[in-house]
């Protein structure tokens, strides 16, 4: 956790703040103007703000005065402190009408755990949080919330998240600009005025929006003239924390049965993560929600109406429609190949375990397998587990982060017994068995798509976002560095299967090592071809692109209405439509708009398009592994120790597993051990649950050392990537 996160974050939010300027906005059709102007600046807190530098003053609060029609609303834009249980003294931005607070966005938790170089994304949460009679219609009102967004220009990275800012480490750069974030914050704000905010509706003259027209049921116009939307704050004068937590469990689940499922279920999940590492999880109730984690990561959250489950991919469609189950989108589960956060509706809690049972128990194992550090015991909130065991009616086990660090030094240390070091002489040095090259994305995609490039044959599926192959066409538009590919050149051809698609590559000659996501990312845009995601679906990626100034988007509503947007870039690489019938037909649907085209303005798409169309003549760095004119051919060993220690560098721990049993014969039970000391001189040891008679499907966790905490360093890009575009 870096221990310059508040300070980063108050800078950001300061420049927000500062970048605060008159607007003019579209609300569900009616135009909003927004005049600003600024509070008196308060004196510093006499307490401070953890971790930043007292200041001659606190940060100014903006009023950010919204009339339309008929209506108007003053809105206070200001940064506080964070009261909740875990996160007290972070930096937020707020967004509040009175004391109803709108908006609120944690900036310092999203730079916690960022590394210096990486941009990262600020979010603010999006859903109504109803009580009382609300609850049951809470689904449905944030149903209508997020089809009232989605016609507007917020950005939503995930369900129930808006991104407000990308912000560049360690410098505190908001990329996407400080303006564009005090624009995302009042947006929301007003989309959710009417929805969130009935109290003061009188107030406001003709509302911003008619609510009728959202295709609400009568029970959800109902609750919407309660005022029991709970604020953000809703739980602190509750007496203790095990009586808030009877109370916010009658208020997830007003119905008895489904919350005794829903209960069961986690108590299920903390049993599950206690036995794979009693050191190694905890619970929290932050947020309004109860939620555990396992190895630092979410693997069960109980919200209203709402149970979120990781689990490791792919679900077939059937048990997703049998649970009602959506796949959520978060960059966290990217940093286990195949992790699912799946969420369902609360009815589905009884039946959950009996399709999902080995799913889940195999994330919880990966997820472990993936600490790198001690769990604070201060995270933890032990009336959590209290409060389920009394729900259940049986002993539950609490976490055992105390001992974390000398049950780690024990076992380093029974490790370390069995290694007898060697004084005998060897000669170990040799030439590289590796060439670099340069290799043009075309003819990179003619390769992938005869099979003669392919991936090994327990390679993972297509596992990126869209808004990460947005960033990669944007890298290589700009210039930027995309990071290298590693080839395997192999003497016989192996089992693979085809990049992006479930066809087994009969004449795979060259595997794929490194690169798979950024090469199915090129092959689905470029040849339009669909990919086999991460549950097993087929799907098509579209990027849009808008030649007046070169920008690629993830084509919205908005976007594929929007004229200056191609709305599928494919279509510069396909050959059914010339570059030159695009431009003409462009310009010319502008004009029909009415759109002003002048010399500036054709002469920026002409060569916009022009630098699309070239990105196929892109020269990647390749690293080919191949017999070479000063060396042998590498042997499967060789393969062995170069997957590890990539993987150990900077690709996710883990791909290797299941990489790695390439070398083993499937029938055999590693004779060599080739995979297993490979992955020992790596300095990692069998954990968890594992295949004991064959060492490639062991799972492997970093070994301890006596004089560090630490263990295996956090990964680190062996091939520098853009800053746009992380690896693949």
């Amino acid at each position: 956790m870096r221990t310059d996160a508040n300070q980063i974050a108050f800078a950001v939010v300061r420049a927000i703040l500062d970048a605060a300027k008159p607007l003019t906005l579209d609300i569900a059709g009616t135009q909003v103007t927004v005049a600003v102007s600024r509070d008196p600046a308060v004196p510093w807190p006499e307490r401070g703000l953890p971790g930043v530098e007292p200041q001659t003053g606190f940060l100014a609060a903006v009023r950010a005065e919204c009339s339309w029609p008929g209506g108007k609303v003053t809105l206070l834009v200001d940064c506080m402190q964070s009261r909740s249980r875990g996160y007290e003294g972070d930096v937020c931005l707020r967004v509040a009408r009175g004391s109803r607070w709108l908006v609120m966005s944690d900036v310092k938790v999203a730079l916690d755990d960022a590394a210096d170089g990486q941009t990262v994304l600020v979010v603010a949460r999006s859903p109504l949080i109803k009580r009382g009679a609300g609850v049951t219609v809470q689904p449905e009102l944030n149903r209508a919330l997020s089809q009232l967004l989605s016609t507007t220009a917020l950005p939503i990275p995930s369900r129930g998240k808006v991104e407000i800012a990308r912000v560049r480490l360690p410098t505190g750069t908001v990329e996407t600009g400080a303006d564009t974030a005090f624009l995302r914050l009042v947006l929301l704000a007003l989309c959710k005025l009417d929805l969130a905010d009935r109290e003061g509706a009188a107030a406001r003259g003709v509302p911003l929006m008619d609510v009728g027209q959202l295709g609400l049921s009568p029970a959800a116009l109902a609750a919407l003239e309660s005022s029991d939307t709970e604020e953000e704050n809703g739980d602190e004068n509750d007496d203790t924390t095990l009586g808030r937590l009877r109370r916010r469990a009658a208020r997830l689940f007003p119905d008895p049965t489904e919350r005794q499922a829903a209960l069961e279920l986690m108590a299920y999940a903390v049993e599950n993560a206690h036995d794979e590492k009693p050191s190694g999880w905890y619970t929290h109730d932050r947020n309004g929600c109860m939620a555990l984690c396992a190895g630092r990561l979410l693997v069960c959250r109980l919200s209203r109406g709402w149970i979120e489950l990781s689990v490791m991919g792919p679900i077939s469609a059937d048990v997703r429609a049998t649970l009602g189950a959506e796949v959520h989108d978060n960059e966290v589960w990217k940093a286990i190949p195949g992790g699912l956060l799946l969420v369902f509706p609360v009815g589905k809690a009884s039946v959950a375990l009996e399709h999902l049972r080995d799913a889940f128990d195999r994330f919880v194992n990966e997820a472990m397998m993936r600490m790198r550090r001690r769990i604070d015991p201060d995270s933890h909130v032990p009336e959590v587990v209290t409060f389920l065991a009394e729900a259940v009616g049986r002993a539950l086990p609490q976490p055992d982060l105390a001992a974390a660090d000398l049950n780690e030094a024990n076992e380093d240390d029974r490790e370390g017994d069995e290694v007898t070091p060697s004084r005998d002489p060897r000669v170990r040095g040799r030439a590289p068995i590796f060439e670099h090259s340069q290799r043009s994305i075309d003819s990179l995609m003619n390769d992938v798509e005869r099979g003669v490039i392919a991936l090994p044959d327990l390679q993972r599926p297509f596992v990126w976002e869209d808004t990460r192959v947005r960033d990669l066409l944007d890298s290589l538009f700009v210039g930027f560095p995309v990071g290298t590919v590693v080839l395997w050149h192999v003497a016989e051809v192996r089992e693979a299967h085809t990049i992006g698609r479930a066809s087994e590559a009969n004449h795979a000659s060259a595997l794929v090592i490194d690169g798979q996501q950024r090469l199915t990312s090129l092959f689905a845009v470029v040849k339009g071809a669909e990919v086999i995601d991460k549950d097993g679906g087929r799907r098509q990626i579209k990027i849009a692109f808008r030649p007046r100034d070169g920008r690629f988007e993830v084509p919205d509503a908005a976007i594929r209405q929007d004229p200056e947007f191609v709305a599928d870039v494919s279509e510069l690489w396909s050959g059914k439509r010339t570059k030159g019938q695009i431009r003409k037909e462009l310009l010319a649907g502008l004009r029909e708009k009415g759109r002003e085209i002048d010399e500036a303005y054709e002469e920026a798409v002409e060569h916009n398009l022009d630098r699309v169309q070239s990105i196929r003549d892109f020269r990647f760095p390749v690293v080919d592994i191949r017999k070479t004119a000063q060396s042998e051919e590498a042997s499967e060993e060789d393969v062995a120790e170069i997957f590890v220690r990539i993987n150990n560098q900077g690709m996710r721990l883990g791909q290797a597993d299941f990489v790695l049993t390439l070398l083993v014969d499937a029938d055999e039970v590693d004779p060599p051990g080739l995979v297993a000391a490979a992955w020992r001189r790596a300095g990692l040891q069998p954990h968890g649950s594992a295949r004991h008679d064959s060492p490639s499907l062991t799972r492997w966790a970093p070994m301890r050392s006596n004089t560090s905490s630490a263990s295996v360093s956090p990964p680190v890009d062996a091939a520098s990537g853009s800053p746009r575009c992380s690896r693949a």
